[in-house]
């Protein structure tokens, strides 16, 4: 028996360093090397769960099927890894029924603590997760899913015009659209999505915000496409360079004379802007200033990656806003506090990814932070 273990990890020895260097020497095309890394990098797994993953994918499966799904049409989803994304797109996923009370109360003293600091909101966009719009390239189940988390919370919700849910509009929108409003091998909206979630917010905020200028229909350029390399669903498969997406744009027309800086609030050094304005997720508070924009006001936006694709719109909308996680906002609370005195904005959004949304909404204001403005 010990001759046999003994050959057997004699065996792994051999096998293993194998099964690992000869992907990275086929990915990299030459066995010597020179510079950072050396020899070490030939020993470096990513390459073998690159070929691994390429062979389950060419099957239909998936190497780490908690990250991701597979679809079909070259569809990948994100899993329930993810704050359970999956089995709460199916209805499966009970856990969300007791905290559903608490975001309607949470939301409603958010609600009072700004009307008491002379700030409207909050308005709150419910990014829809991609399984809850491209269902029918996911799982024949979700054709005829129970009631979801979500469903859950918009009935108790729904009287609440300054919430809004697009999950209807985008699932009559792709009967109609040539066009995807999600990257096939990535989590998020492209900005195609994220331009028909402006559209959805002018509609129902402009109601309520009536001294807010939006763009408009003729302020938009023809829709375009064009090639990309595959995005985050694609890199957890380590198959970000093999698999390719599709870059959907519905780019925008500036005023003139439009400018944008951009620095960190609170110690006002001096960050760059990127070309297409895209202001990806922020753990500490980053004021975007634009010169020229639609309208002079000040806004804090509580958001997550969903927001990046939305940055440049809101840039064009608002002269001033500041950006913020509000995961990291609502567990530092004192500086939100000292935000909210400082910058003193005027409106306040929230934008929060759907399968995320339960928990974040029902996050209250501390007693201890924000003693008597919301009593």
């Amino acid at each position: 028996m010990r001759v046999k273990k003994a050959l057997a990890f004699f065996v792994c020895l051999l096998v293993f360093p194998t099964l690992v260097v000869i992907p990275n020497i086929l990915q990299k095309g030459t066995l010597f090397k020179t510079g950072k890394g050396g020899a070490a990098d030939y020993f470096n797994v990513d390459a073998l769960e690159a070929v691994t993953a390429r062979f389950l994918l060419d099957m239909g499966l998936s190497l780490k099927p908690s990250k991701v799904r597979i679809g079909d049409n070259g569809w990948l989803f994100l899993g329930d890894k993810y704050q359970r994304v999956y089995s709460r797109s199916i209805g499966k996923d009970k856990r969300d029924k007791k905290i559903i009370p608490e975001v309607q109360k949470s939301i409603g003293k958010w609600e009072k603590l700004y009307d008491n600091k002379g700030v409207k909101g909050p308005y709150i966009l419910i990014a829809p997760n991609k399984h809850s719009v491209y269902w029918e390239y996911l799982d024949a189940q979700l054709n005829s899913a129970a009631l979801t988390s979500t469903d859950n919370l918009m009935h108790v919700l729904s009287d609440n015009p300054a919430i809004i849910d697009p999950r209807a509009h985008f699932r009559l929108l792709k009967k109609s659209s040539s066009y995807p409003m999600y990257y096939k091998t990535d989590t998020h909206w492209n900005n195609y999505g994220a331009t028909e979630a402006y559209k959805l917010i002018r509609q129902q905020w402009g109601a309520l915000l009536p001294d807010v200028r939006w763009l408009k229909d003729n302020e938009f350029k023809a829709l375009e496409s064009t090639s990309r390399s595959g995005g985050d669903l694609a890199g957890f498969l380590k198959l970000s360079d093999y698999l390719l997406d599709t870059e959907v744009s519905e780019e925008i027309n500036f005023p003139p004379g439009f400018s944008v800086q951009s620095k960190s609030y609170f110690d006002g050094l001096q960050k760059p802007v990127s070309d297409n304005l895209l202001v990806t997720s922020q753990n500490e508070p980053l004021l975007i200033e634009s010169v020229n924009a639609l309208n002079e006001k000040r806004v804090l936006w509580l958001r997550d990656s969903f927001g990046t694709h939305l940055s440049p719109l809101f840039t064009v909308t608002f002269s001033q806003v500041v950006h913020w996680h509000y995961g990291k906002s609502f567990k530092r609370q004192e500086m939100l506090r000292k935000l909210l005195e400082e910058f003193q904005p005027e409106i306040v959004i929230m934008t929060v990814v759907e399968r995320g949304s339960i928990k974040a909404l029902s996050i209250p204001p501390e007693p201890e932070v924000f003693k008597g403005l919301y009593e």
